[in-house]
């Protein structure tokens, strides 16, 4: 009898601990990390998806257009395991990425906890004030420029007014603080594509630096008629314009683009 007590309690353990075991929740699994283009900066508000190729679920991250921060929180009930493949599709409005990451043990036995960056080739950016307006007159632009992303410039684009040679005869850019020369480039004339001046070689304008400008137009350009002139790129900001007949004003701005 007392044998047969013994083996009814193995049993009444062994009945709890599967019972047990089968309503412990699986702990959640958690995949973060950041996206970056290859040249270092960041990829704010991307979009990232995640295909779990042995379940057909689909997820998508958490993330925040002012971040380049990116997480998954895949809830009690979503298991995720080693071997298992997730399929990355990664978007930032002009590019997609989409690559494949098998699950390893590590991963799982971290707590299930993932950290993963990404990185996206480096899309090209362009600051580029639009078109515009009249009046229009010859002159010397000066004044500030701040981009908000790293820009390397190989061209600079002006537009002009319809049916005119409007162009830029000469363009400066230098530190605001230190007067240092960036880009110091000048017109070609009449011949080949004269609306642009090519920088060579590129130039980088670093994020969040402040510059200073000095642009002398020829003939008819585009004019922005305000003081300041900004977008998600960078920002302008006219001090003085000095046009062809010596009258002064402080918001005229070169219809330009830096590319």
């Amino acid at each position: 009898m007392k044998l047969k007590g013994l083996a009814i309690l193995a049993m009444i353990v062994a009945m709890c601990a599967f019972v047990a075991s089968a309503f412990t929740p699986p702990t959640p699994f958690m995949i973060q990390g950041y996206v970056f283009y290859e040249n270092g900066s960041a990829c704010n508000g991307s979009i990232v998806n995640i295909t779990n190729q042995t379940t057909g679920k689909v997820f998508t991250a958490e993330t925040d257009v002012s971040s380049n921060y990116y997480q998954f929180i895949l809830a009690n009930g979503t298991n995720v395991n080693t071997s298992e493949i997730l399929q990355f599709d990664v978007r930032d409005g002009s590019q997609s990425k989409v690559f494949n990451h098998t699950v390893n043990e590590t991963e799982i036995n971290n707590g299930g906890i993932f950290n993963f960056n990404i990185t996206l080739a480096s899309a090209q950016i362009i600051f580029d004030t639009g078109q515009g307006t009249y009046p229009s007159i010859m002159g010397v632009h000066e004044g500030n420029f701040t981009p908000l992303y790293n820009i390397t410039v190989h061209q600079i684009y002006t537009y002009p007014c319809v049916g005119t040679g409007g162009h830029s005869e000469r363009v400066i850019f230098y530190d605001y603080k230190t007067d240092e020369t960036k880009i110091n480039v000048s017109w070609k004339g009449y011949q080949g594509d004269y609306h642009n001046i090519t920088v060579s070689p590129p130039v980088k304008l670093r994020e969040g630096k402040k510059y200073s400008y000095e642009i002398k137009t020829g003939s008819y350009p585009q004019i922005i008629h305000n003081q300041t002139c900004g977008n998600g790129y960078g920002r302008m900001t006219c001090t003085r314009f000095v046009d062809a007949n010596g009258k002064e004003y402080n918001d005229w701005i070169p219809a330009i683009r830096l590319e």
